[in-house]
């Protein structure tokens, strides 16, 4: 069928990064190669108040800092108990407590030292999908190493969240880091 995606390979899952506890055995990741399409469009529209957008970007903004302070409860406390994380290899990390515990070991480890900067305000597409479910793709930036400037081209991610407004707060329900590959 032409214009069909197609499976392209099959990854085993890659367990390196998670403590024992947390490792789920039966993730995988198909990719698909998709055909060239048309460029995507530059316009980022959103459909959330100011307000709302305020308020989803501030967690973003705190989700980034606790990451460059390395500070595990506070990366997990901007996660709904029961989050979805899928990391840029396809491994899954189910909860908040997963979360968190992740996080502290990749920052005593091979993540030491590294920084996220907070999204700008142009890279994010926010679209509520109810009054309190909220769909964010940030299409910039990523990871940088311990004394990088910025990410490596290698590190450039696009990431989608799904939040949820809970007890007047917005959380991370779900979350998915796709690695870019141009």
């Amino acid at each position: 069928m032409a214009g069909a995606a197609t499976p392209a390979t099959r990854m085993e899952p890659q367990y390196t990064a998670a403590p024992e506890q947390h490792r789920q055995p039966n993730a995988a990741v198909v990719l698909l190669r998709l055909p060239k399409g048309p460029p995507m469009s530059a316009a980022r529209p959103t459909t959330a108040s100011p307000a709302t957008d305020a308020e989803l970007t501030a967690v973003l903004t705190r989700l980034a800092a606790a990451w460059t302070a390395a500070d595990a409860p506070g990366y997990g406390a901007e996660f709904t108990d029961d989050a979805t994380y899928v990391v840029f290899n396809g491994m899954v990390l189910r909860g908040r407590a997963a979360i968190a515990d992740t996080h502290a070991w990749l920052w005593k480890g091979p993540l030491a030292g590294s920084r996220m900067d907070p999204p700008r305000p142009e890279d994010l597409t926010v679209r509520m999908l109810r009054p309190d479910v909220a769909h964010v793709v940030v299409e910039a930036g990523g990871v940088a190493l311990d004394g990088q400037e910025t990410a490596g081209a290698d590190r450039a991610s696009t990431v989608s969240f799904v939040f949820v407004r809970d007890d007047d707060a917005w959380r991370i329900a779900a979350f998915q880091n796709t690695r870019r590959t141009s």
